[in-house]
């Protein structure tokens, strides 16, 4: 009996456990790997190299950067393919992997992604000045040293001095996470979303509130929810996922590049004053148009959207 396609009709509930299911496999499979060929052909600190020990032991910084590209690999790429599989008749299709046409919808994509860089600064400014209610400042304290611990880590890992260096970091922080995260969040679950409750907006939202929830950066929240919403809408209006991995690409490409000119310690605010009112309005009137300009390219085939 074959299996390919043999959970495409079950519930959608079941179709999410077995998302978390293949996903947690998937990651002990490819971290599993890591460590066995690790003991038979190398000798990296893998047990001790981990985002977490990564400011006291910065020499283990390569390790952490290798263990970070498997876990994605196993967390998100192999995952999204390994579901297609299961859940329907036609594993690239069923990922949206589409062919493009012309490069109109790219150009837009591009747009779009520098366009929104204002807007997004503006919200991420906002969303950091933040303050919980007195009865939960403690939980505001933790936020707040959890996102004082990323700040260094990112320091540490956006130190670019080799050309090894680059390569990892637009490896692990670029081309994985653009690829692995838009599989997952937009192909997959985006879609099972609106096939489900059979309104796509509520599923954009909702897929970008989990995509934003999952990176654990609360006082980023809102800045990357916005984007979740734009790469959701890419995506469903393109009905392309190359769409909403080049947008992530892009967005997170320009980032890389910024802080390799100017250094890791480079505030977002290098890029775009998030006070300047009328360039954020620019910036907002833009976003719309292009999400309308991808809507008016959309393909008049029938994708399983």
């Amino acid at each position: 009996m074959s299996l390919k396609n043999s959970l495409g009709n079950s519930s959608p509930f079941g179709k999410f456990i077995l998302l978390g299911f293949l996903m947690a496999l998937g990651f002990g499979i490819a971290v599993g790997i890591l460590f066995t060929l690790n003991l038979a052909f190398f000798d990296l600190p893998l047990k001790s190299a981990s985002l977490g020990t990564l400011a006291n032991n910065p020499e283990n910084l390569l390790t952490v950067k290798i263990l970070q590209i498997t876990s994605q690999i196993g967390l998100f790429i192999i995952p999204a393919f390994a579901f297609s599989y299961l859940a329907t008749s036609n594993t690239i299709k069923g990922l949206s992997f589409n062919r493009l046409h012309s490069l109109k919808p790219l150009l837009i994509v591009f747009a779009t992604t520098l366009l929104a860089i204002p807007f997004v600064n503006l919200l991420a400014e906002w969303n950091a000045n933040w303050h919980l209610p007195e009865f939960l400042q403690n939980v505001e304290i933790w936020m707040r040293e959890m996102q004082d611990t990323n700040d260094k880590l990112l320091e540490f890992i956006l130190i670019m001095e080799t050309p090894t260096d680059i390569g990892l970091n637009i490896l692990m922080m670029a081309i994985l996470p653009a690829i692995g995260e838009e599989l997952i969040f937009r192909a997959v679950i985006q879609k099972q979303l609106v096939k489900w409750l059979d309104n796509p907006h509520i599923a954009i939202f909702i897929t970008a509130f989990i995509f934003s929830a999952f990176h654990m950066q609360f006082l980023g929240f809102v800045s990357r929810l916005i984007l979740g919403m734009v790469f959701g809408y890419l995506f469903y209006y393109s009905k392309n996922i190359w769409t909403a991995i080049f947008a992530h690409f892009i967005n997170n490409s320009l980032a890389l590049i910024i802080a390799f000119i100017y250094g890791a310690e480079l505030s977002e605010s290098t890029i775009s004053d998030p006070s300047d009112v009328p360039t954020v309005i620019i910036s907002i009137i833009g976003i719309l148009l292009s999400v309308l300009l991808i809507y008016t390219q959309r393909t008049t085939v029938k994708a399983d959207l």
